[in-house]
């Protein structure tokens, strides 16, 4: 079976925890990824990123969206329900300003890289995450593995 340093991406996406939301929103876009690590100056693991934590920005300004589109991503468009034009770029600026830190997820779930696919998925499944920083002893970033990865290496697996 595959172990994690096979996997993983290894040229990952990171964030400072300092970085703007407007950054890491344009990042996801352009690369087509939905979250990314979020790593200090010695590369270590503090956090991670991700569209849900951004879209849920959102519902901090119930007068910028209606309540079904609160739950639909940002970048769909937003229906203006007070139709405000001051109200509604203060709305914008806001989540646009924010720090990663004040968006960003602690809680972060890192595996080894001799982690086993096994392991992976099941660690995906217990903590109903999408994807698992691969860290060393010290905790810096080497990688990432996300479900798609594992799913590739089952599919992969299955072929042999």
């Amino acid at each position: 079976m595959p172990v994690a340093k096979e996997i993983m991406v290894k040229n990952v996406k990171t964030f400072h925890s300092k970085n703007k939301v407007s950054e890491v929103a344009k990042t996801f876009a352009e690369h087509g990824i939905s979250g990314a690590p979020v790593v200090d100056d010695e590369r270590k693991v503090a956090g991670v990123i991700t569209e849900h934590y951004i879209i849920k920005l959102g519902e901090e300004h119930p007068k910028l969206l209606t309540p079904i589109e609160s739950h639909l991503p940002l970048s769909l468009g937003l229906s203006i329900k007070d139709h405000d034009p001051e109200k509604m770029a203060e709305a914008l600026n806001d989540i646009k300003e924010k720090k990663v830190e004040e968006v960003m997820t602690k809680k972060v779930k890192t595996l080894p890289p001799e982690a086993g696919l096994g392991e992976i998925a099941r660690t995906m499944e217990k903590h109903k995450i999408n994807r698992i920083p691969i860290v060393d002893e010290e905790n810096k970033l080497l990688g990432i593995v996300a479900r798609a990865d594992v799913i590739k290496a089952f599919w992969e697996k299955q072929e042999e």
